[in-house]
């Protein structure tokens, strides 16, 4: 009995102990960016769009930089992610093997904890410095994001226009002022000139996560406490935070405000998004979204030769693409001229903590094809869309033979004359220049909504357990309140996988 007690007792400090080095990394945590908001609040500094705009202390090319030998480890990742920066922009740096100290340019530094960075350049006399921890060093994605923070960018949640695109709930933050006041902050329009053509970006590299600066954390967490929350369809609350790579919007801010002094002579239209080219060898065209080429990013290139056509017209009858197995496929649906396309979606794709373009199924049903469109990782079925063009672009990216998606597609109803996107009993429905939450449903039968004079052709051949759609995530029990953390952990997680 004295054993059985001893043995209760054991096991119970063993998990206090697990309780308090949970939420001494908590504590970390906190510390890991509180510091990031004081560079955020910089009296001296005007914003542009969602970068800064300092004309007296802008970054000029090339730009010099410095990594410091207690990151020499992580140096060929910090400097492979510049150099990969200047073959998307007309910005050129240039790797000193010695200290900078005489010089100005951009330092990279070891700090045992801290990931954060000046917000443009911080002065005519002083280097600029990102502090990188070793956690964060060997992701190229998070260098990239504190390298755009050492450029004047801002992150995205903090745009002018974010209450249209994001809710922040303060009662599930941590209680800490400075926290609260920089997670609230946002331009201000009276000294903000916005890029009219670069809408708000769920899937840029420049927001933060849904669980930022979250208070619950541990076993009973399960999704259900975001600090943030896209104001649509959950599923694009599950794509903000990622590092996985720069978004297409990321890097044509970078380059509408250090290279519009170029090509200035160029009269090219670019479609879908896209934008003139600035290197001058190649004024005459434009830089196009992924999947989209020609000098005026009009033409679709098809990512596989493994696939079927990538060109299809939507009619009157609803017609069905799918794909599956380890493969990249892309699909263009065009429809009349002034008329617009019903998708209904069916996705059983690699669950991943944070959903990003690359990874399951990318669907960009906005007339704007240069912005992240919506992107599906895991199980999930019956997706209405209505699009707000007469074109949609998908890309399906399979990483497992498991993986597969079926879509079905025709001419949207004459009666719906929004765009509209619904998942389960969530509609959101575009009015004037934003989506805004509507109580509608779709009539369903078997797979979605099916006019009586729109007969279905074909259907996914899934089983009753497999079609089992979801809008929650399966949490693992090591939950995360910052960008860095949550990261690593999904590297963890996959790495396991």
């Amino acid at each position: 009995m004295i054993n059985f007690s001893l043995l209760v007792l054991i096991l119970s400090l063993i998990a206090f102990c697990v309780k308090c080095n949970e939420f001494k990394k908590i504590e970390n945590a906190h510390n890991l960016i509180e510091n990031e908001f004081t560079d955020l609040h910089s009296k001296h500094s005007v914003y542009k769009r969602a970068i800064l705009r300092n004309l007296q202390k802008n970054w000029t090319s090339p730009i010099l930089f410095y990594v410091q030998p207690g990151l020499s480890k992580y140096r060929h990742i910090i400097s492979a992610t510049v150099r990969s920066l200047s073959e998307l922009t007309c910005l050129q740096f240039n790797e000193s093997s010695t200290s900078i100290e005489n010089n100005i340019g951009i330092v990279f530094a070891y700090n045992i904890q801290h990931c954060q960075s000046n917000l443009g350049r911080f002065s005519n006399v002083k280097n600029s410095h990102i502090f990188l921890s070793h956690a964060c060093a060997k992701r190229s994605g998070i260098i990239m994001h504190e390298l755009l923070h050492a450029l004047g960018m801002k992150h995205e949640h903090t745009r002018y226009d974010r209450d249209h695109y994001v809710a922040i709930f303060d009662k599930y933050l941590i209680n800490n002022p400075s926290v609260v006041s920089g997670i609230h902050t946002k331009d201000d329009t009276n000294i903000v000139a916005t890029f009219n053509d670069i809408p708000y970006d769920y899937g840029s590299i420049m927001h933060y996560p849904r669980v930022a600066f979250v208070k619950f954390l541990g076993y009973e967490f399960h999704g259900k406490f975001n600090s943030i929350e896209a104001k649509n369809i959950y599923l694009y609350t599950l794509m903000l935070g990622q590092r996985e790579r720069l978004s297409f919007s990321d890097v044509k801010t970078l380059n509408y405000y250090y290279c519009s002094d170029k090509c200035k002579d160029s009269m090219i239209q670019c479609k879908n998004g896209g934008y003139k080219n600035y290197d001058e060898r190649l004024c005459g065209r434009c830089v196009c979204p992924k999947g989209y080429y020609g000098n005026d990013c009009s033409k679709v290139k098809p990512l596989s030769e493994k696939c079927s056509e990538v060109d299809l017209t939507a009619g009157y009858s609803y017609k069905v693409i799918g794909e599956e197995g380890n493969k990249n496929c892309n699909y263009r649906i065009k429809a009349e001229q002034n008329k617009t396309i019903h998708l209904v979606l069916f996705a059983n794709t690699k669950q991943k903590r944070i959903c990003a373009s690359g990874i399951g199924l990318e669907v960009k049903y906005l007339k704007n094809k240069g912005v992240t469109g919506l992107c599906i990782c895991g199980n999930y079925d019956d997706i209405h869309i209505v699009s707000e063009s007469d074109e949609v672009y998908i890309e399906y990216n399979g990483l497992r033979r498991s993986d597969r998606f079926h879509a079905f597609y025709a001419l949207a109803p004459s009666d719906q004359e929004n765009s509209i996107i619904c998942d389960k009993d969530s509609c959101y429905e575009k009015k004037g220049n934003y989506y805004e939450k509507v109580n509608k449903s779709y009539k369903m039968f078997e797979y979605g909504l099916v006019p009586d004079d729109y007969p279905i052709i074909g259907k996914p051949e899934y089983s009753s357990e497999e079609h089992l759609g979801s809008s929650e995530e399966d949490y693992s029990t090591n939950n995360t309140i910052t960008p860095e953390e949550s990261i690593e952990i999904e590297e963890e997680n996959d790495i396991k996988e």
